[in-house]
C-alpha cells in the first residue's frame, strides 16, 4: 500500500504554512534579511542604535535633573553629580 495520496486538481487539503515563513521569524527573513543590501542596512541600523540609545537614556532619564528652581541650579546639581 502506498503512503502517497493523489488529489484532483484544485482540491488540495488546507495545510498550515511552514513555520519559517510566518510569524516573527518569517517577517524578519522576508523584510530585514531578504537581500545583501537589506542585511547590511539592518546590521548598520542595529549598530547605530547600539551607539545612540545608551547615551540618550543617560541624558533623558538617569543623569537628568528634574527638580531645580532655575537653570543655574540645574547646572550646579549636574556638576555636583559628576
Amino acid at each position: 500500500m502506498s503512503t502517497e495520496q493523489s488529489y484532483a486538481p484544485g482540491e488540495y487539503p488546507d495545510m498550515p504554512p511552514p513555520s519559517t515563513e510566518v510569524g516573527i521569524i518569517g517577517w524578519i527573513r522576508h523584510n530585514l534579511l531578504s537581500s545583501t543590501t537589506n542585511i547590511v542596512i539592518t546590521v548598520l541600523t542595529i549598530y547605530f542604535l547600539y551607539i545612540i540609545i545608551p547615551p540618550m537614556l543617560n541624558w533623558i532619564f538617569f543623569d537628568a535633573v528634574f527638580t531645580a528652581e532655575s537653570r543655574d541650579d540645574c547646572r550646579a546639581i549636574a556638576r555636583a553629580a559628576g
